[in-house]
C-alpha cells in the first residue's frame, strides 16, 4: 500500500512539472506578453516604401514635437511600447508638413521607453 502511495505521489508530480513546462513554452503566457506579441505582429507590417496612413493604423503618434521626415510612435495598446519612422516626402505633399501618402524609408527596432507627455 506504501508503494502504491509512492508511486501515485511521484505520477502526480511528473504531471505537475509537464503542465508547467508546457505553460512556459507558449501554451499560455501573461496578458502583457500578449501586447507585446501583438506589437511585433503589427511592427513586422511596417516596411520601406508602405505609406504613413498605413502606418497609423499599426501605431499612434507619440507626443512631443513631430516632424516631416521623422516620426516617433507608440503601440496604442501600451504607450510604452515605441517605434521611429523616417520617411520621404511624397510628391503630392505640397505645402503641407506631412501627407498620408509619405512613403516610410525606414523603421527603428522596438524598443520600451516613457511616453511623452504634452
Amino acid at each position: 500500500m506504501k508503494s502504491l502511495a509512492v508511486c501515485f505521489a511521484v505520477a502526480f508530480s511528473a504531471a505537475l512539472f509537464l503542465d508547467v513546462r508546457a505553460a512556459s513554452d507558449g501554451g499560455s503566457s501573461p496578458c502583457g506578453c500578449d501586447v507585446v506579441r501583438r506589437a511585433f505582429d503589427d511592427y513586422r507590417r511596417i516596411t520601406p516604401g508602405i505609406k504613413r496612413k498605413v502606418v497609423e493604423q499599426y501605431f499612434k503618434y507619440d507626443g512631443g514635437l513631430h516632424f516631416p521626415n521623422r516620426g516617433v510612435y507608440v503601440y496604442p495598446e501600451c504607450d510604452y511600447i515605441k517605434l521611429v519612422v523616417e520617411y520621404a516626402p511624397a510628391p503630392s505633399r505640397g505645402r503641407g508638413m506631412t501627407s498620408a501618402d509619405d512613403a516610410v524609408r525606414g523603421v527603428s527596432k522596438l524598443y520600451i521607453e516613457y511616453p511623452t507627455r504634452d
